[in-house]
């Protein structure tokens, strides 16, 4: 995701030079895919850090798994928010 991201405006390019091309992200989806991108990469860190180590001190074992949960308690704080927003009356 990371390069597709740093490939954005060459997408948004190609979008407007070639009447063809219709599979370029719109900003709002390019937007969101910044967002998944951000709360995937402590996973990706932390399955890197655990596959190139034999034994993982269990400092980094403790940091990865502790930046994940923190992480996930954002997303479901800010999914929490959106849908008692969504239902009030």
């Amino acid at each position: 995701l990371e390069r597709a991201i740093g490939f954005r405006e060459a997408f948004t390019l190609l979008k407007n030079m070639d009447l063809y091309f219709d599979n370029c992200l719109l900003e709002e989806e390019w937007v969101e895919v910044e967002k998944l991108a951000k709360f995937l990469k402590p996973f990706y860190d932390i399955t890197t850090l655990f596959s190139s180590s034999t034994y993982p001190a269990v400092n980094l074992y403790f940091y990865g798994v502790w930046s994940i949960q923190i992480n996930i308690k954002e997303v479901a704080c800010f999914f929490h928010d959106e849908f008692e927003k969504e239902n009030q009356i």
